[in-house]
């Protein structure tokens, strides 16, 4: 009677469990307390995304430097304390977003391999298309995460890979121009107007440049070449370079023309070889340059800087002929595909912890890289800040006039191409601009082949 009993329940508990696939119902989950699966391996696809389980360690590689460096660390500290998961998160530096991408693509797989990453716009596509991220969007799931509280134009990965999230945006930032008011009464609106105030501030103060624009092809000058009506430096769809930089009639003759003539003109301070940021920065610094164009990020040490010497600094979008026009960029946070699903869920752990409004107002106050979320932009504390710092307000605006840059498989290549023939014209006048634009013609089809 008894084993009966035991094989009737067995046949009505089999009976509940086809009916409910044949209504098309999923099974409920057994409440285990931490849902999902939580081995040591990548879990199977179908299958729920890990939660931490027991202490665990991962490697963060990123490019932190100056005030957002200091501030990282204590970040970290702070996680690494205060969670409730003892996950501890080793953060180190490795150097620019090429650096880091370069190291990432070399220790791949390996045991140095990191986990979490700041990854720069260029170059991803390439890992990305080999599934070197992980797809975070059941993370998202599973927590509720408010992705409509991120600017949809800021998950700018997401609209290349099937609605998968492969990244979050993290060290966001605007191209602005920081000028001196001793010498700009007015900002200017347009590239002809900074180039034609700056001329006449060199000839009224002898010594002094009155403007200055780094190289920095996909995030100062790429903006610029918008203006001139090209997409960005390759085809919207990233198949092949912008036909406006390499037809007969390229939008390179007005540029690059308009550009050596204001170096030759003696108002523009002179590209170097070599990376001349912090020569330009410098120049600003001691009253030897007018103004100049660069990230939003460097706003908060900038800000330092030009109070020490005495310098009221004004702040603008940058320009581009006949508008203003800006580069938007910056790092978001990736997590490498040959981590374990542990290592997984204690990334999305951290990441929500950087994520999180107070953490990203934080940042922007010691950095100028921007806050994204809605909802931190409605923070009484944001805005009390903007009324004191209006600069840092003035970057986060730029983004109206502000596009990210071009997705390619191409676009690390190409951009190191079209910075050459800049270089080649502006720097070391190894070549003309005819020559230039024939140059990017031969290199084009073995790039984008």
């Amino acid at each position: 009677m008894n084993i009966f009993k035991k094989l009737l329940a067995l046949a009505l508990c089999l009976m509940m469990v086809f009916s409910l696939v044949a209504c098309g119902e999923d099974a409920p989950a057994a409440d285990s307390g931490n849902e999902g699966n939580n081995g040591g391996e990548p879990a199977a696809e179908g299958e729920a995304p890990a939660y931490v389980t027991e202490p665990i360690t991962i490697e963060y590689w990123h490019n932190h430097g100056g005030p957002l460096a200091q501030w990282m660390d204590e970040v970290v500290k702070e996680f690494n304390e205060t969670n409730t998961y003892g996950i501890t998160v080793n953060a180190t530096y490795q150097g620019s977003y090429n650096d880091i991408l370069t190291k990432v693509k070399s220790n791949y797989g390996s045991s140095i391999s990191p986990n979490l990453v700041i990854v720069g716009a260029g170059g991803i596509e390439e890992l990305a298309d080999q599934d070197g991220f992980v797809d975070l969007a059941p993370y998202v799931k599973r927590d509720n995460f408010d992705m409509n509280n991120i600017p949809e134009a800021l998950m700018y990965y997401g609209k290349h890979y099937d609605g998968k999230i492969i990244e979050f945006p993290f060290l966001v930032s605007t191209t602005i121009i920081y000028y001196n008011k001793a010498y700009y009464p007015t900002e200017p609106k347009t590239l002809q107007e900074w180039a034609a105030m700056s001329a006449e501030i060199t000839k009224n103060n002898p010594g002094v440049y009155g403007m200055a624009m780094p190289m920095d092809m996909g995030f100062i000058q790429r903006p610029v070449l918008k203006s001139l009506g090209a997409p960005g430096l390759c085809t919207a769809d990233g198949t092949g370079p912008a036909e406006e930089l390499v037809r007969e009639d390229s939008i390179l003759y007005q540029y690059l023309g308009d550009y050596r003539g204001w170096i030759e003109a003696g108002h523009c301070y002179p590209l170097k070889v070599t990376d001349s940021g912090t020569e330009i920065h410098n120049a600003f610094i001691s009253g030897k340059l007018a103004s100049y164009v660069t990230s939003s990020a460097s706003i908060g040490q900038n800000s330092i800087d030009a109070e020490k010497s005495g310098i009221e600094m004004g702040f603008c979008p940058s320009v581009g002929y006949d508008c203003q026009i800006a580069g938007l960029g910056g790092g978001g946070f990736a997590v490498l595909s040959d981590s374990t699903q542990q290592e997984v869920a204690a990334c999305w752990e951290f990441m929500k912890f950087l994520l999180s409004d107070e953490k990203q107002i934080e940042k922007h106050k010691v950095s100028g890289y921007l806050p994204f979320s809605y909802t931190a932009l409605e923070n009484p504390e944001l805005q009390a800040f903007w009324e004191e710092n209006p600069g840092y307000k003035v970057a986060y605006d730029t983004q109206a006039v502000a596009s990210y840059n071009d997705w390619s498989l191409h676009l690390n290549a190409w951009r190191t191409e079209v910075s050459q023939v800049f270089t080649g014209v502006l720097i070391d006048g190894s070549l003309t601009i005819e020559e230039a634009i024939a140059q990017l013609n031969r290199k084009a089809p073995a790039i984008f082949r």
